[in-house]
């Protein structure tokens, strides 16, 4: 059984993994099995999804951090909404950070169009579902008609829902963004993040695997997601800056869960988990069709703060011998929008 080291930022594509000293840099430079560890370094942030291979219910496979704690803050330290919305970064040092946005702060991203409207430049081929601006501090609110852009933090895109269609963006068509702002965006905040479809889900798993310690933010449909899962665990993790894009424009429906199993789930863990600014709901067990109730599911010790519809989402199937216990959850309905 072996211990994977990756290092965005001082790590190498050429190093073995198997050190601090050797790390690599991508999840991708490593064939983890069974029973092996994968760790990400604390302050470093990592733009692409955690796709993990699966374990044996005596060998999972283990994702967690390594590295100096740095300084942070303790989950005792947060009373309020107006200390979390101040913090913003939550113990920023740590966890390593998963990243699903795009960053648009260099302010050559933005050209000005009249109005106080500013349109984002070489945008990618796929839907923006929110904007994630100054590390998760504000967030901007989607308008479905640009004559309704007219509050700074708006934004307004050219193609909602055809992700979820599964068409993509046409053939001769270019996706456009344009928001509204007092100035360059890239100018006025610290930061300012395009939380697109991408990959869908910033992590995935199907049995025997456990992931610890890892911050997960800005992907525009879901933070963890799998189908027909068992003996998955996320423990001490966060979520943040989930959902947003959109499931229906002719409806004008958007969705993303934090922590989503879909049909069948087993022997499920979420546990010591802080989940923030999460569009639909934070954990939830659903699905289509027929399938076994999900078993054993345990969602304890959880800070739930600013999700629009559930902390736990029960749909479809009731779930057996499932427990939700020492949670605090604070200001559902509220919210990004």
């Amino acid at each position: 059984m072996s211990t994977y080291y990756i290092d965005p930022y001082d790590g190498s594509a050429e190093n073995d993994g198997l050190s601090p000293e050797s790390a690599v840099t991508s999840p991708r430079q490593i064939s983890p099995a069974p029973g092996d560890r994968i760790l990400l370094r604390r302050g470093t942030v990592l733009r692409e999804p955690l796709f993990s291979p699966d374990g044996t219910p005596d060998a999972p496979i283990i994702w967690g951090a390594y590295g100096d704690l740095g300084n942070c803050l303790d989950e005792e330290e947060i009373d309020d909404e107006e200390d979390i919305d101040d913090i913003g970064m939550f113990m920023e040092n740590r966890k390593p950070v998963v990243l699903g946005s795009l960053d648009y702060t260099d302010p050559d991203k933005w050209k000005y169009i009249g109005d106080s409207l500013w349109e984002a430049k070489d945008l990618p081929r796929d839907e923006v579902g929110n904007i994630m601006i100054d590390g998760g501090r504000r967030y901007g609110t989607l308008r479905w008609s640009t004559d309704d852009l007219c509050e700074y933090g708006d934004f307004w895109f050219s193609h909602y829902g055809v992700m979820s269609g599964g068409k993509g963006i046409p053939d001769g068509e270019e996706p456009r963004l344009i928001v509204c702002a007092a100035d360059n965006p890239g100018t006025i905040y610290d930061s300012i993040e395009l939380c697109v479809w991408g990959r869908r889900q910033l992590a995935h798993a199907t049995h025997d695997v456990i992931f610890t310690d890892i911050r997960f933010m800005g992907c525009g449909v879901h933070g963890f997601a799998a189908a027909d899962s068992e003996r998955i665990s996320l423990i001490r993790c966060s979520f943040e800056g989930i959902g947003g894009c959109v499931w229906s424009a002719d409806r004008k429906i958007r969705f993303g869960n934090a922590v989503e199993f879909w049909r069948g789930a087993r022997d499920i863990r979420v546990e010591d988990c802080f989940f923030r600014q999460i569009y639909d709901s934070c954990v939830t067990t659903q699905g289509a069709g027929e399938y076994p109730p999900p078993e054993r599911i345990s969602v304890r010790g959880n800070l739930f703060m600013k999700y629009g519809m559930a902390a736990y989402e029960l749909r479809d199937v009731v779930p057996r011998e499932t427990v939700f216990a020492d949670n605090e959850c604070k200001f559902a309905g509220c919210g990004f929008a």
